[in-house]
């Protein structure tokens, strides 16, 4: 472990001070102006021309007959015209594919969009516009040529996306909606084509692309439609009637033409904020050549459906419940307008508008079916389920079918629970609803009732709490919620509150007079940044950018524990110049160069991080204006050839510590623990028990929020500042809730406090009054954990990298202690102590690490607000501690540890259990273990448990320890 001393040197060549500078400045400030990172495409005398601007005005460089490049070209779908395919009307549908192109006259498209066929629901082009999946009524795809990390097109570009009726199919579709959704779907039940957004940003839907079961059903090359132009009349349609609207549906009291009134334009409403909300689509196929196949039977006009709440607990649900009318599926109530927890009835209708996009016929609803999907919100264990009394069906003001009416469905109906076959649990886990007697994800009608076995209560799912919504949806799913004959829900109930949502989205906002760039990153191949990758950068461009034409894109090294200047790498790893349409927004930008480590010493590449900088040119008639420049977040850098499945890691413990010692509930990993008794040093005794209370030292459950003020360690899933000017990317972007999954690197924070002391007792004279925050003994233990691949190099070493420093906060005088980093290597995961009564050893239960490789608490820097982040650095030399003892040993006697690490102590476990040894001498590592190791290795795998222990001295709540990059780098 190392802070970084002033001699260590960054750069095999120094680069001249005033590029250094120049770099620095984008470093402290983020962004600087002209001339800053031009030069490692011009010739370097060039940056001697270039001088910082004194006002706002960017300053140029004049070159001589340079070439401006060429345009972006289309490389989507192909440029023709529309094209109908002919499928067999009786066919079931069993897959879907839909490629969509952008055109080259807009932005990205980077916005979540559904494609409407008819069906009643939609097919959600997941991953597009996000990264994690949103609450929705819709068919998601289980694959994509998109990934959970690119969800954006380029102009130009094109991606695909996939639906499966078949059970297999899962990858995207965890919830398993579109089995669901498309079952007993014919291709003669495709009625139409539709795409439907809200238009955040300016692209064009060049064309798209749609095959049923492999063969063609529509495509069209030639659509070039704005979205936002294609939804600008709407919205101001929309803004021009809402005033008048909000006043009537406020009223408590209507005559009965200002219901007559109210009733007209809420239908209006409906269809306005429909497709401007992302509810209904904004372009539909009229070509004459669209002739999808005839529908048979009396097409509804207007569909009423009510629900009846049952009598058992809790009987409301958030998650989306929708009628099924033959091959259709028609959504009811949604998360943003769940079924209340209530015995009234409960209306819902259908507007003449949607069932033209979806028709429906009277005949399909003689036998109707009511079920349930999961909305993708966490519950726990028990789904969030629902109970129904009574459901009431009418077509064009006439009842079609009514459950009370059916002698059996009135008796079967309320014996059922409408549960998702799935859903996520509070951590982000997948939960799999179990076969249970009574609960079922679609209820139709005719279904035989069952009968609770004797004596068995199900547990109640969650309660049921609509908060306000704070934010708009990137789609939001219609609500179709009235009070009869076509009238709105008074008061705040409805759809007021998402259109006064959608009303301040609207407004125009005020574009920054200095265009800038911002939220750069890279996009890693496989989840990983290795030598040689080559990775995709992605940025913002905001304000007035018609002055920015070509992107300057580079990639470079970062050491974060070295001082200063030090902790750059200035010459580029990559560089490449793309050109943009003035005007666009939105980027991503896949490197053509790999990535070079040339610059980066030998002795420091385990340590490096990539860091991208973009800057924004204006290129004009042989005139070059570097406009802004902005530094992006870091990524940590792995070596050629490495895969998350070699060396990723997991968080939190395979099993909680204590065993059946301990009453208090354990949180299941990932998790963290706080504790001031789980680490001691070496050769120290074990302590006495705890007296009771207990001290707080279980296992508490990670999540991604900052608690702000209490005892906890939390995920980081977003880039994060740390205090030295970077800001540290996370491989867990996307995820609502840290998960043990197999990652290839993580980052946590960690703030103690002094929850395990004890006031003393009063005394005479009164003790003084401790300090605001004393020095804690508490330490918070983060653990990391995975099966890692041994290295096939002479010593198969494998080293745990991590970087330490503050996050948060504005505390100056803040210190952090690292009391301990332990590295175990074992067969299998281990059970972490915390009574520590198993013979003094780190861990319970049976299975033991080969060896513990874990620093010595004494000479460890503290970490301060000025110094720079503290490395952690252990390499495990797996070769030398699997052959005999005697082959540890030097002639001196002593362990061969690399000399920079001379903190180092090994602890030896078996014959010698729980001793340790004096730093830098051998372990003593007994004959059993060497084999057993030898044994372990011989699988070309070992399990690698990481343990870092830290404590915190600061007056202010807010400020935490960051350790970044947590990491095995195979040597």
């Amino acid at each position: 472990m190392r802070d970084g001393s002033p001699d260590d040197s960054s750069l095999s060549a120094k680069t001249s001070s005033g590029w250094g500078k120049l770099f620095m400045g984008i470093l402290m400030g983020g962004a600087i102006g002209a001339g800053a990172l031009y030069v490692t495409k011009v010739d370097p005398s060039l940056l001697e021309k270039v001088k910082t601007p004194a006002t706002a005005t960017p300053e140029v460089i004049q070159e001589q007959a340079e070439k401006v490049p060429e345009p972006i070209k289309h490389e989507g779908l192909p440029r023709t015209p529309f094209e109908m395919g002919t499928l067999p009307p009786n066919e079931a549908v069993e897959s879907i594919k839909i490629t969509l192109g952008v055109g080259t006259e807009g932005a990205a498209l980077s916005e979540p969009v559904d494609v409407h066929l008819g069906l009643g629901f939609p097919l959600r082009l997941y991953p597009l516009g996000r990264g994690k999946r949103e609450p929705s009524f819709a068919a998601f795809p289980y694959k994509s040529s998109l990934n959970e990390m690119v969800t954006d097109i380029q102009p130009g570009k094109m991606a695909t996306f996939e639906f499966s009726a078949k059970g297999g199919d899962v990858g995207f579709d965890e919830l398993r909606t579109s089995q669901q959704l498309l079952n007993g779907v014919k291709c003669g039940d495709l009625q139409s084509v539709g795409f439907a957004s809200q238009g955040r940003t300016d692209w064009v839907l060049a064309g798209y692309r749609i095959e049923v079961n492999g063969k063609l059903f529509a495509a069209n090359g030639l659509v070039d439609v704005h979205a936002q132009k294609k939804l600008e009349s709407s919205r101001e349609s929309l803004m021009k009637i809402l005033p008048e609207y909000e006043e009537k549906v406020g009223k408590t009291t209507l005559s009965d033409e200002e219901k007559a009134q109210l009733k007209t334009e809420h239908a209006l409403v409906r269809a306005l904020s429909g497709r401007v909300m992302g509810a209904a689509p904004w372009f539909e196929e009229s070509d004459e050549k669209f002739m999808p196949a005839p529908m048979v039977g009396d097409q509804v006009q207007n569909l009423k459906v009510t629900l009846t709440s049952g009598n058992g607990d809790r009987p409301g649900t958030r998650n989306p419940l929708y009628l099924q009318a033959g091959p259709r599926k028609y959504l009811l109530s949604s998360e943003e307008d769940p079924l209340a927890d209530e015995t009234k009835p409960q209306i819902f209708e259908l507007a003449g508008f949607e069932l033209a996009l979806n028709p429906l016929t009277k005949e399909a609803l003689s036998k109707p079916g009511i079920g349930v999907i999961g909305s993708g919100e966490p519950a726990n264990k028990v789904p969030d389920r629902a109970q129904l009394e009574r459901v009431l069906v009418e077509a064009d003001d006439g009842a079609v079918y009514d459950s009370d009416k059916q002698a059996d469905d009135k008796k079967a109906l309320p014996s059922f629970w409408l549960t998702p076959v799935a859903h996520y649990d509070e951590a982000g886990g997948l939960v799999k609803t179990p076969p249970e007697q009574g609960e079922v994800p679609l209820w139709t009608a005719g279904m035989k009732g069952v009968i609770p076995a004797a004596g068995i209560v199900p547990e109640p799912p969650p309660k049921l709490v609509v908060g306000p919504k704070k934010t708009l949806p990137p789609l939001l799913p219609p609500n179709r919620r009235t009070l009869g004959g076509g009238l709105p829900v008074r008061g705040k109930g409805g759809i007021l509150p998402f259109l006064n949502t959608l009303a301040n989205l609207l407004r125009p906002l005020i574009a920054p007079k200095v265009p800038t760039a911002s939220a750069v990153r890279i996009v890693p191949p496989g989840g990983i940044v290795r030598a040689g990758d080559r990775v995709t950068v992605t940025w913002a461009a905001n304000g007035n950018t018609s002055q920015i034409n070509t992107w300057l894109i580079q990639l470079f090294a970062v050491l974060p524990h070295k001082p200063g200047a030090q902790a750059l790498v200035f010459t580029p790893l990559a560089s490449e110049i793309m050109v943009t349409p003035a005007g666009a927004s939105s980027f991503a930008w896949p490197m053509v160069q790999p990535i070079s480590v040339a610059p980066i010493l030998p002795t420091d590449l385990p340590y490096a991080y990539v860091i991208p900088v973009v800057s924004g040119l204006n290129v004009s008639g042989g005139v070059r204006t570097i406009v802004t420049a902005t530094i992006g977040s870091i990524l940590p850098l792995f070596p050629a050839g490495v895969s998350v499945a070699n060396v990723g890691l997991k968080r939190g413990a395979a099993a909680p510590p204590g065993g059946g010692l301990d009453p208090r509930p354990q949180s299941a990993a990932p998790s963290f623990q706080v504790s001031d008794r789980t680490f001691l040093p070496p050769g120290a005794p074990p302590p006495p028990p705890p007296p009771l209370p207990l001290p707080d030292s279980a296992w508490n459950a990670l999540t991604f929020t900052d608690p702000a003020t209490s005892s906890s360690a939390w995920g980081l899933n977003i880039p994060t500042p740390a205090h030295v000017p970077l800001n540290f990317d996370s491989h867990e972007a996307g995820f609502p809730a840290p998960a043990a999954v197999q990652l290839a690197a993580f980052n946590t924070a960690a703030r103690p406090r002094s929850g395990t002391l004890v006031a003393p007792p009063p005394v005479l004279p009164p003790a003084p009054p401790p300090p605001p925050f004393p020095p804690f003994p508490e330490l918070v233990r983060l653990r990391f954990e995975g099966l890692v691949a041994v290295p096939a190099t002479a010593t198969r070493t494998l080293r745990v990298v991590a970087h330490v420093g503050f996050t948060g906060g504005t505390d100056p005088a803040a210190l952090c202690d690292v009391a301990a980093a332990r590295a175990e290597i074992s067969s299998g995961p281990l059970t972490p102590g915390l009574f520590l009564t198993n013979g003094n050893k780190q861990n319970e239960g049976p299975v033991q690490p080969f060896f513990t490789v874990q620093t010595s608490g004494a000479g460890l820097p503290q970490i301060t607000k000025t110094s720079p982040m503290l490395l952690v650095d252990m390499p495990l030399r797996l070769q030398q501690l699997s052959t005999a003892p005697a082959a540890l040993l030097t002639p001196a006697g002593v362990y061969t540890v690399d000399p920079a690490y001379t903190l180092l102590t090994t602890v030896g476990v078996g014959a010698g259990a729980g001793a340790t040894s004096p730093v830098g001498t051998n372990p003593g590592l007994d004959v059993v273990n060497a084999a057993a190791l030898a044994a372990q290795m011989a699988t070309n795998f070992v399990y690698v448990t990481v343990n870092v222990y830290l404590d915190l001295q600061s007056t202010d709540p807010r400020t935490a320890v960051g350790v970044f990059g947590v990491r095995i780098i195979p040597e």
